[in-house]
């Protein structure tokens, strides 16, 4: 099996998003986290350059991949998205308990 291309850093999460430039999308950047870090009750970890993960597991199979791509969070009712993630998150670890 090859190994993944994209692995936990060392680099501050902190750092990475008081680089955004913009105002706006830096603040939906820290909202989501924030979110994220409540829900999985992990705390936000560089994976890579470009890539704020909470928590690791192993796939177990090529389907699944938890991932979201939101362009703002203009517009997106917050406790769906908050209802989305807990019930991903603890889906997860249902799932994929090691």
């Amino acid at each position: 099996m090859a190994d993944s291309k994209t692995k936990p850093t060392g680099a501050d999460v902190k750092g990475y998003f008081s680089a955004i430039a913009d105002e706006s999308r830096r603040k939906d950047c820290e909202a989501l986290a924030k979110l994220m870090a409540k829900a999985t009750r992990e705390p936000p970890r560089m994976w890579g350059t470009s890539i704020v993960g909470f928590g690791s597991y192993h796939y177990k199979c090529e389907s699944g991949k938890g991932c979201l791509y939101l362009r703002g969070l203009d517009g997106v009712d917050e406790r769906v998205l908050e209802k989305i993630i807990v019930e991903s998150a603890a889906a997860r670890k249902r799932d994929h308990a090691d």
